[in-house]
């Protein structure tokens, strides 16, 4: 006699590596907010098969990737220079972003 499934809430626990090199999620939006530009999507799937073959259940989830964490040298400045220009080519002048990791001062 094949075994049924009882109705209820059921968790399955799993777990996979992702390759290195596989790119984060994003959507950057243009004008209007209606339509996307540009997009990197990822889904996972699941679904529960029966002997048969046929799809019993199915789910789908988004899935957001995020970039692997930076690891900061402690005293390190990291500094960036770039000019701003308006209307692509007329020079505002500079603007400089300096940046330094140190693990021993926090600021709330």
């Amino acid at each position: 006699m094949p075994e049924v499934i009882q109705p209820g809430d059921y968790t399955v626990k799993f777990a996979m590596l992702l390759p290195d090199d596989l790119p984060s999620s994003m959507m950057f939006k243009g004008k209007t907010r209606e339509k996307s530009k540009a997009k990197v999507k990822f889904f996972i799937k699941a679904k529960i098969v029966q002997n048969d073959g046929d799809d019993l259940m199915k789910f789908k989830q988004v899935l957001m990737i995020r970039e692997k964490a930076v690891k900061l040298k402690e005293d390190n400045v990291i500094s960036e220079t770039s000019e701003i220009k308006t209307w692509c080519c007329c020079s505002q002048g500079n603007s400089k972003l300096s940046v330094e990791f140190n693990k021993n001062v926090f600021t709330p």
